[in-house]
């Protein structure tokens, strides 16, 4: 370990499929933060499941059998990204190819990954980003001392009641630029037709507002069955656009009026209420989970199971009353850029609670560097 370089060496690691696979809210956020890492010069890498139905994952089979590995690897994200059938088996074998100096073990199979970390002697910072405890593949309590960021008040506020353990609050990193633009549209956006996120109320809704436009965006994978059936409901409303899934979202924002978020789950954050704010686009949603705190004063906010006709009479005052809009767009602006979603500021914190578990400090508000540290790309970190 090379603590009088300029950089430490970080590996997050999911259990998950990541970009470009899946473009869902914990990939776009764990990419920004990896992104914002390596521009102060650390060596940052990720580890993920391998999607195999894609080009991707029929390339990456075709290098592991080439090569004999486990592990396949790709730079088109713009930096290495390690991808592997079971990422938690591939551990060891990455490891031992290169050998990072922290880990940070992001959703889904957590504990599992956690702990194949820490058996290999990595000092291990977990990332909690959403609240499917049975997706943890374990009790967090099971792992040796950790520190953890939550992605909300509300998910670490879950994760204490729940495990008894307290987390410091991150909120997703989320670049303006990739995000704002100078025009928006006339269209109301639904993100990720799933139930959880509340498809079936989109699609009422669309159905009881012919003379509004309605774009459907593309978000997790879909069984086969579900995808046909969401194309035969769509196909069924005129004024619904279904659109592809987006690298790049900026392209639906310059069309969106209102951003729709009806979940019926419990959201970590729900970080595109975030991105659509960036371009003063209010955010009608409801109060599951961390939602509430990222839609903020910048939109309205519904119970999750209230009648349809509270949806519509909402959607209705954002579409008809211009004076509402504009002044929700205005408070949708002024919540995005609050101090805590300043993508600097985030990645100062990202960089102190990791320095902190380099060196193993419990205290994840501050730490006091050591000597023979000042200087060292650990000093750094700390001032």
């Amino acid at each position: 370990m090379d603590w009088g370089g300029a950089k430490i060496r970080i590996l997050f690691a999911t259990g998950q499929f990541a970009l470009p696979q899946v473009r869902g809210g914990s990939q776009r956020t764990s990419d920004a933060i990896i992104r914002g890492l390596i521009a102060r010069g650390h060596d940052v890498r990720l580890l993920a499941a391998l999607r195999p139905d894609d080009l991707r994952g029929k390339l990456a089979r075709f290098q592991m059998k080439l090569l004999r590995r486990r592990i396949a690897v790709d730079t088109r994200l713009g930096y290495k990204a390690y991808r592997a059938w079971d990422a938690v088996a591939a551990v060891e074998d990455l490891v031992r190819i290169w050998r990072p100096d922290v880990a940070v073990a992001l959703t889904q199979r957590t504990v599992a990954m956690g702990k194949a970390l820490q058996n290999c002697n990595m000092p291990l910072l977990v990332a909690l980003q959403d609240n499917e405890f049975p997706l943890l593949e374990g009790n967090p309590n099971e792992l040796k001392p950790f520190q953890s960021v939550a992605n909300s008040i509300f998910t670490a506020r879950k994760y204490e009641e729940q495990f008894g353990f307290p987390s410091k609050v991150i909120h997703p990193v989320i670049e303006r630029n990739c995000y704002h633009v100078h025009k928006t549209g006339s269209a109301v956006t639904f993100v990720n037709p799933d139930p959880k996120k509340g498809y079936g109320l989109f699609i009422e809704m669309a159905a009881m507002r012919p003379e509004y436009e309605f774009i459907l965006v593309p978000g997790w994978p879909l069984p086969e069955a579900q995808m046909r059936q969401v194309a035969d409901e769509v196909a069924q409303l005129p004024n619904v656009f279904h659109s592809r899934s987006e690298a790049d979202m900026r392209v639906v924002y310059a069309r969106t009026k209102v951003l729709l978020v009806p979940s019926q789950w419990e959201e970590g954050y729900g970080r595109v209420a975030t991105e659509a704010q960036f371009s003063g686009i209010p955010v009608l949603g409801s109060d599951m989970g961390g939602l509430p705190e990222a839609i903020g004063s910048g939109g309205t906010i519904i119970p999750a199971g209230a009648p349809i006709d509270v949806w519509l009479a909402a959607l209705d005052r954002f579409m008809l009353n211009p004076s509402h809009l504009a002044e929700k767009s205005s408070d949708a602006l002024m919540h995005a850029s609050r101090q805590e979603m300043r993508s600097e500021t985030q990645i100062d914190e990202w960089e102190q609670i990791l320095a902190n578990t380099v060196m193993g400090c419990g205290d994840s508000a501050a730490v006091t560097v050591p000597t023979w540290a000042a200087g060292t790309a650990v000093g750094r970190l700390t001032h």
